[in-house]
């Protein structure tokens, strides 16, 4: 049985989550202007559209819809976590921890 190499994404994912913390500290204390700032700051007004009981277009009254625009938010939200990530990560010189290198097993 061959096993299957687990997707670089993930571990980008997690790289990416865990420089959030401080990305949001040197942003809130403005040691951080860059331009993934702004995307940093729309990510969480996203999220917060999300988690907030007030929906834009209500999923009881128009399924469909209600449910299509909280994945276009949360869309959002995943792409500008990204850019903010990597603007932050160059900012701070450490572009190399976003790096995964794929090995393969024979």
């Amino acid at each position: 049985m061959r096993a299957r190499a687990v997707p670089a994404v993930d571990v980008r994912t997690a790289v990416r989550l865990r420089l959030l913390p401080t990305m949001g500290r040197d942003a809130l204390a403005g040691r951080w202007t860059g331009p993934g700032r702004r995307k940093l700051a729309g990510a969480v007004l996203g999220a917060a559209y999300l988690l907030s009981p007030v929906d834009a277009v209500p999923e009881l009254w128009t399924p469909v819809v209600g449910l299509l625009d909280d994945g276009l938010v949360a869309a959002f939200v995943a792409a500008s976590v990204r850019a903010a990530t990597e603007d932050y990560a160059r900012h701070t010189g450490r572009p190399g921890r976003l790096r995964v290198h794929r090995h393969r097993h024979g």
